[in-house]
C-alpha cells in the first residue's frame, strides 16, 4: 500500500506522530501475508483481546478494529509486548473504517521532487551542475546558512519492481529526488533542484517535518 501511514494524537513504540500500515489482510490465501483465515492464531500466538480484528502488524503491534461495541467499529493501535501490567496498550486511530481509510497518508519522511526525465538524464545534471559524483546515492550540499549538518538526497526510478508507478498521480515522472531533510532545509534543496536545469515538480512534503 502506498498510503502507508496513519496520524496519531499521541507516541506509540512505533514513534511521536504516525502509526504504519502496509497491507491488509483479506480473504484470500496469498503468500506474501497473513489473511483473516490467520486470526484466530494470530490472536492466539500474540495474546490479542477478542474484541480485536487484526488488519496489519508485526505480532508486537496491530492496527485492528475494535468491536467491544455495537455498531461501527472503531481503528485502534494495540500494542501486546513489554506493557507493565500485561495488559495491552490501546491508542484509538479513527471512529470508524472508513475515516481509517480517509486518514491513511504516504508515510514517507523525505521531502520528493519528481522529474520527467529518465534517471540517467537527472544523475548527468547533477554531476555537471553539481560536481557529485554519478552513483544513484550521494550527499548533497542542501544547507540553510549556518546548518550543522549535510541533507542527503537519493535518486530512484519512479517505478516499483513489478514496474508500478510509485506516484500514480504523476504518471509522466520516471525520476524521484529524495531528500532526507528537516523543514528548514527545503527552500535550500528546492534550489538545488531547479540548478539541474531538468522538469522537476514537488510531489511529497511530509507530514511530520
Amino acid at each position: 500500500m502506498r498510503y502507508d501511514a496513519f496520524p496519531t494524537a499521541a507516541p506509540t513504540s512505533y514513534g511521536a506522530s504516525r502509526v504504519p500500515f502496509h497491507t491488509l489482510m483479506g480473504i484470500g490465501t496469498g503468500t506474501r501475508s497473513h489473511d483473516l483465515a490467520h486470526v484466530p492464531y494470530l490472536r492466539s500466538e500474540w495474546d490479542v483481546p477478542d474484541w480485536a480484528v487484526m488488519l496489519d502488524g508485526d505480532g508486537h503491534t496491530w492496527v485492528a478494529l475494535d468491536y467491544r461495541v455495537t455498531g461501527d467499529p472503531a481503528a485502534v493501535w494495540i500494542e501486546v509486548i513489554g506493557t507493565e501490567d500485561g495488559q495491552p496498550t490501546v491508542v484509538p486511530l479513527a471512529p470508524s473504517f472508513d475515516a481509517f481509510l480517509a486518514g491513511l497518508h504516504v508515510g514517507d519522511r523525505a521531502t520528493c521532487w519528481g522529474s520527467s526525465a529518465p534517471t540517467a538524464v537527472v544523475l548527468d545534471a547533477i554531476r555537471t551542475r553539481h560536481g557529485v559524483r554519478l552513483s544513484s546515492y550521494f550527499d548533497a550540499v542542501v544547507l540553510p546558512p549556518g546548518a550543522q549538518s549535510t541533507g542527503s538526497v537519493q535518486l530512484k526510478s519512479s517505478r516499483g519492481r513489478l514496474d508500478e508507478l510509485v506516484w500514480p498521480e504523476f504518471p509522466a515522472i520516471r525520476s524521484i529526488l529524495r531528500f532526507d531533510i528537516e523543514t528548514d532545509q527545503r527552500d535550500a534543496a528546492a534550489a538545488w533542484v531547479d540548478e539541474l536545469g531538468v522538469p522537476t515538480e514537488l510531489v511529497h512534503v511530509p507530514l511530520d517535518r
